[in-house]
């Protein structure tokens, strides 16, 4: 049911994705299928819910991530204390030069929505599609690419989209 949720989503019918994630979670609440809905929930700028899906799950850094970008877009004060521990959760992972690129998604995602950094997160979201190509990494660098205003992004979105076969409504609609 995650599979054919993920699948909705890309096709551009949210209302049949929600539907799809709502009964995997009513089969199996597992956590990345709650995390997949709260991305879902995000897209749709609907915050306040997905703060809601995310209360009682463990601080890992992926919920960590979602709670400081949804508290931050909510004006929260929790959700600018989930910023400011975020950050530091970054600047120590990057201390560790094997590890500076293994969240370039994350940080590219806090970049874009918590720290307003649109060229930011264009720069971590390109290093890291040329390491990781999974729909939601491209999804991220076209979301950055046009918040940037960076048309030449633009097209190599288009590019790798054509180049790995990925079809995805929403990222059509940023191009």
């Amino acid at each position: 049911m995650t599979s054919l949720a993920e699948l909705e989503a890309r096709a551009g019918r949210a209302d049949a994705a929600e539907a799809a994630f709502r009964e995997a979670l009513k089969i199996d609440a597992d956590h990345y299928t709650r995390l997949a809905f709260v991305d879902h929930l995000l897209g749709q700028r609907r915050d306040a819910e997905a703060l809601t899906w995310l209360k009682d799950e463990s601080r890992t850094d992926a919920v960590l991530l979602r709670l400081a970008i949804a508290g931050v877009r909510s004006n929260t004060e929790q959700g600018r204390s989930d910023a400011r521990e975020m950050r530091q959760r970054f600047a120590q992972a990057n201390l560790r030069p094997q590890a500076r690129g293994t969240h370039a998604r994350e940080q590219a995602m806090f970049a874009l929505w918590v720290d307003a950094q649109p060229q930011r997160a264009l720069e971590l979201a390109r290093n890291n599609v040329r390491q990781q190509r999974e729909p939601t990494d491209v999804l991220v660098f076209a979301q950055a690419a046009r918040a940037a205003g960076a048309r030449e992004a633009l097209l190599d979105v288009e590019a790798l989209c054509k180049e790995i076969g990925l079809h995805d409504r929403r990222i059509d609609q940023l191009l």
